[in-house]
């Protein structure tokens, strides 16, 4: 019997304005090395999400401080655990 799947297409990325930019490559390229990214649409996809959360950050600080919507959401947007900003340290070798 076949399973019915629900697909949710939605942008994940957002391409660069100037694709030739020869800073903005360079930098790409350092964080795709730093990090062990598989290509410059991973990176985009981090900055496209890093992006969401400061906008609705900015949305959330304009409201009213008693506002219901600020009350419930307000603290501090939650950032993805995926991607940390420094990858982790092991003094002792990895844990096993």
């Amino acid at each position: 019997m076949p399973v019915a799947r629900s697909w949710v297409c939605r942008k994940t990325y957002v391409t660069p304005r100037r694709p030739f930019e020869k800073s903005r490559l360079d930098q790409e390229l350092k964080l795709i090395g730093e990090y062990g990214l598989r290509n410059k649409r991973e990176v985009w996809r981090v900055k496209f999400t890093l992006a969401k959360i400061r906008k609705a950050a900015r949305e959330l600080l304009t409201l009213d401080e008693k506002d219901p919507r600020r009350l419930f959401e307000g603290g501090a947007p939650k950032t993805p655990q995926k991607y940390p900003k420094t990858p982790p340290k092991y003094p002792e070798g990895p844990p096993e």
